[in-house]
């Protein structure tokens, strides 16, 4: 029997915040209509807060099939509904309106105006509209092609958002893979967490965001059982195995690539070694006495290897590492001899192997490329389990997660949406917190000069003995927390001449392979050009030959009059004086700058109150960026040459850095693999293949549309 068949509707009261049922009948409603799943939608709730999110895409009818789902039952999304919520489609009995559930949507559900739900039989009862205002319809009929209802009624075509019953119930409803529950933890004195609560189901994708040493590394380690939570409790669904990819990838050398990937893919790693061990042991002469036992158990280690994938398994291990931008030639090359950028792919490529049932990814975009990012990108929109990650490339986490975990002062609040949603939902919950809290103030003004003014008056000595009463039962609204955002702003660069730099029938190659073969190139003041190609196109290699890094083999670079070069290149953090300070270091390369510009100049760059005070010995990898970056732009050149300017930079650095390069009034010449920055400052692109360069008048976004690819290795 198809699960959507058999469908009973359902009637809610609304009653002390909790959903009621008050009504039930046994229906039938359409299969073919349930087949029609329609849109995702959420109301993420956090330690009793609950923020509202908009339909990602317009309501369907019951008869008009979605655009985005196949109305077949075998549809990869329907799939996954059905899995996550026992075959449910919410359908409005009245209307027919089809709502259907989705990966990621097990805390919520959205359906229009709460006239008459239906859910699939036996569902544990979780969700009921919210009282809402509804606007009466002024034309005959409603402009819903399946809503005909007479006018003067409640208009269907308003949608209603739903609140969320939590708990058992709730749980019931789809397997949790992580869950933490009312967790604290603190390290000396410094609290990390506070009876914070957080879930995870399958085939949510769940991005953790929050400042850096907020914890997000320590949820994970949490979860993996690397530390134990000072209260509250990390618990998993039974027989669940993790995959975290965390920045400390430990020692790689003395096999291969390939191995080295394929050692890391879990039980099918251990089924292979038991099999390569079982034929060494039968090829044993001094063995023979134990053969009949050894076939015995070979048959069953291989039937294992076997029904876990592993003969599929070199060659899916091949795909993983070509994704993430492995030549053929460098799989079987020794791992010892990668650099630490290409071992934490190798990192990342046996944790993608593992097929485990809950990703915990920590950065995983970091050393990837952009083409390697695309390709991440699509691995784990089609992954089935449950995902939890922290990323700084917000294209990234826009376009994978379905909720956001937030960490802010010791507590975790949960987002429905991508990080865009986030953004803004944060922003309303935050203007409202502070209308509330001002409001309140305003009233304790109110009442409290009436007391001061009235006290001493023994007419008023009961109005004012009442008020007194009431000021102290009134439950006093906390401050609203300020985000501390400082913004950095160009000083006025000068001006160059016209033409800033010129390439004139370039060659560079390295050993017998070229790289430029005749490549002529003119950047004129006030563009922007971003440099696209694939791993060894010369992306790197172009802006160290303009910044007079590398000489050509043939022809000439020439830079224009009056440039003043400002070049960032990954090698510059490894020149700053690790015995200096952060502040030392800021002045003793700017003088004759005053103590207050210097401090807001290190705090624009993440370096605020006694961070400043940091040795450059124990800064990471993203802060040397950042003060290296902060070097550069406090006396402003004309012409910036920037390599991967973003690596390693949190999210706020970045788009502080954004919105000041986006003010730049000079001439830009950049690599990055932030599609969110290549979109917002370029207005050229440079895209170099194998024997060929292409010129794009247009910014990152133009160049997608007219070359008909994100980037030039997916083309």
């Amino acid at each position: 029997m198809n699960p959507y068949a058999r469908i009973r509707p359902l009637a809610y009261v609304w009653s002390g915040g909790v959903a009621r049922q008050v009504k039930t009948e046994p229906a039938l409603i359409s299969a073919n209509a349930a087949a029609h799943s329609c849109f995702a939608s959420g109301s993420p709730v956090s330690n009793g807060r609950t923020h509202n999110t908009p339909n990602d895409t317009p309501a369907i009818s019951a008869e008009k099939p979605c655009a985005r789902v196949s109305s077949s039952p075998s549809s990869t999304r329907l799939r996954a509904a059905s899995l996550c919520c026992a075959g449910l489609c919410v359908v409005c009995e009245r209307c027919g309106l089809v709502l259907a559930v989705v990966p990621g949507c097990s805390d919520l559900l959205s359906a229009c105006g709460g006239r008459g739900l239906a859910r699939a039989e036996g569902l544990p009862a979780i969700v009921a509209p919210v009282p809402v205002a509804q606007p009466s319809c002024a034309k005959p009929s409603c402009a819903k092609p399946s809503c005909a209802k007479p006018s003067g009624e409640p208009c269907l075509s308003s949608i209603a958002p739903l609140k969320v019953a939590r708990g058992a119930e709730a749980g019931n409803l789809r397997g949790t893979v992580i869950r933490l529950d009312s967790v604290s933890k603190h390290y000396g004195s410094q609290i990390l967490f506070l009876e914070a609560s957080m879930s995870a189901f399958k085939g949510e994708k769940v991005g953790l965001v929050g400042p850096n040493g907020s914890g997000k590394s320590t949820i994970f380690r949490m979860v993996m059982k690397q530390e134990q939570p000072d209260g509250g409790q990390v618990s998993l669904d039974r027989d669940v195995t993790l995959g975290y990819f965390s920045q400390d990838v430990g020692e790689m050398a003395g096999r291969s690539v390939l191995d080295e990937t394929l050692a890391g893919a879990g039980a099918v790693s251990e089924a292979a070694r038991e099999v390569r061990e079982l034929e060494h042991a039968m090829a044993d002469p001094e063995r023979m006495n134990e053969l009949d036992a050894l076939i015995e158990r070979f048959g069953h280690a291989q039937a294992r290897f076997d029904q876990l994938g592993g003969y599929a398994l070199e060659a899916r291990a091949r795909e993983i590492l070509a994704g993430l931008g492995f030549a053929d030639e460098v799989v079987e090359n020794d791992v010892g001899k990668l650099s630490g950028g290409w071992k934490m792919r190798v990192a990342l490529a046996r944790i993608l192997l593992m097929r485990p049932d809950a990703l915990l990814l920590d950065e995983p975009t970091n050393h990837l490329d952009l083409e390697s990012i695309i390709w991440l990108e699509q691995f784990l929109r089609d992954f089935e389990g449950a995902l939890i990650m922290t990323s700084h490339d917000r294209e990234f986490m826009n376009r994978l997660v379905t909720k956001i975990v937030e960490i802010d002062g010791g507590d975790l609040t949960t987002y429905g949406g991508n990080y865009d949603f986030y953004e803004q939902q944060r922003a309303i919950a935050e203007a409202q917190r502070e209308a509330q809290y001002s409001r309140q103030q305003a009233m304790l003004a109110k009442e409290e000069a009436f007391i001061a003014r009235f006290k001493a008056r023994a007419s008023h000595a009961a109005q004012v003995q009442s008020r007194v009463k009431k000021v102290e039962k009134i439950e006093k609204i906390e401050p609203p927390k300020q985000r501390k955002i400082v913004e950095f702003e160009f000083r006025p660069a000068p001006r160059s001449g016209d033409d800033v730099a010129k390439l004139d029938h370039v060659v560079k190659g390295f050993g017998k392979r070229r790289i430029y073969d005749g490549l002529d190139l003119l950047l004129r003041r006030g563009e922007r050009w971003c440099v696209m190609g694939v791993n060894g196109a010369g992306k790197s290699t172009l802006l160290k030959l303009i910044a007079g890094e590398s000489q050509p083999d043939e022809g000439r670079v020439t830079i224009g009059a009056a440039v003043k070069m400002g070049y960032f290149a990954q090698h510059s953090m490894e020149l700053l004086d690790a015995k200096q300070t952060v502040f030392e270091t800021l002045h003793n390369t700017f003088p004759m700058a005053s103590v207050g510009s210097l401090r807001t100049l290190a705090g624009a760059f993440g370096f605020s109150g006694e961070d400043a005070d940091k040795s450059c010995r124990v800064l990471s990898g993203g802060e040397k960026a950042r003060l290296v970056l902060a070097l550069m732009l406090f006396d402003p050149p004309n012409f910036l040459v920037l390599d991967e300017p973003t690596n390693h930079l949190d999210m706020a650095t970045k788009e502080m850095l954004m919105k000041a390069l986006s003010q730049f009034e000079g001439t830009m010449l950049f690599v990055s693999h932030d599609r969110s920055f290549l979109r917002a400052l370029s207005n050229r692109v440079l895209e170099l293949t194998p024997g060929s360069v292409h010129k794009y008048q247009g910014g990152y976004s133009e160049y997608v549309v007219e070359s008909g690819h994100e980037a030039p290795g997916l083309g």
